[in-house]
């Protein structure tokens, strides 16, 4: 699940999680990737208190996301080494479940 770094879309996220849980879904299914984290947001033990779990994986707002998603460029053509690709990485290699080659 996605999660949105701000109060508004944890909430809906702990509600989510909640049916989940009420449905007999594992919780060893599901993986939180925290979404668009800004500096001076939620901190990560916030995030992982209101929860009720610490997110697997964490992705930082950055503005060459919308620059890259702006001019149709990969983030990980336009800066291969940034903070930004390795998230983005790090993202895909979670998702795949193997090493990702770029």
């Amino acid at each position: 699940m996605v999660v949105p770094a701000g109060l508004r879309g944890l909430r809906g996220s702990l509600s989510c999680l909640e049916v989940l849980t009420n449905l007999g879904y594992p919780a060893a299914k599901t993986a939180v990737i925290l979404n668009r984290v800004r500096p001076g947001g939620l901190g990560l033990g916030q995030v992982a208190k209101f929860l009720g779990r610490a997110p697997e994986l964490v992705v930082t707002y950055s503005e060459m996301l919308e620059e890259c998603a702006t001019l149709g460029v990969p983030v990980l053509s336009a800066q291969p080494d940034g903070a930004t690709a390795r998230e983005i990485q790090a993202l895909a290699e979670f998702v795949a479940g193997v090493p990702v080659a770029v």
